[in-house]
């Protein structure tokens, strides 16, 4: 696509910044599910969403061989919009309602599940804009509500251990 790369480079270029520079904020924006939706192209979208789950699964690995950062390192996945169903999958905008549907994974470091008490989320209705404060807590900053972004309920209380 004009002005894009596939995401297999996206990702091998961002894991090695991660593992030589362990930076303390890492953004990777993979475009080909996107892409293959909106070419209506359903085996392509698959297809990028099994290497998504592949590279995902490498990600974990690959932090927990980096010790310590690795331990002390959060994950957080989400979409930039939803979908259209059924026959609409491939849509997404103000008209089609779906597409304001996103989902998010989040998995907190194992640093800080030791050190924290979690709440675990399924299936509770968030925002898109929870994400940044999420992401604010997760990084040990205050976080700065924006709308009605309050941020998943990761975090709810020191532990006393």
């Amino acid at each position: 696509w004009p002005g894009s790369r596939w995401d297999h480079y996206t990702f091998e270029m961002g894991l090695q910044y991660l593992k030589t520079y362990r930076p303390r904020f890492l953004y990777l924006q993979f475009i080909e599910p996107d892409e293959y939706g909106h070419k209506d192209d359903y085996q392509g979208y698959v297809r990028s969403l099994r290497d998504f789950n592949d590279r995902f699964v490498t990600l974990v690995e690959t932090l927990k061989e980096l010790g310590t950062y690795g331990e002390e390192t959060s994950i957080v996945v989400t979409t930039d919009h939803g979908r259209g169903r059924g026959f609409l999958w491939k849509k997404h905008s103000k008209e089609w309602i779906d597409s304001r549907r996103v989902w998010s994974i989040i998995l907190p470091s194992e640093g800080l599940r030791k050190r924290s008490q979690w709440a675990r989320v399924d299936r509770e209705t968030y925002f898109h804009v929870d994400v940044r404060p999420t992401v604010e807590r997760l990084l040990g900053l205050e976080p700065r509500p924006a709308g009605k972004g309050r941020g998943l309920p990761l975090i709810e209380t020191r532990s006393e251990r």
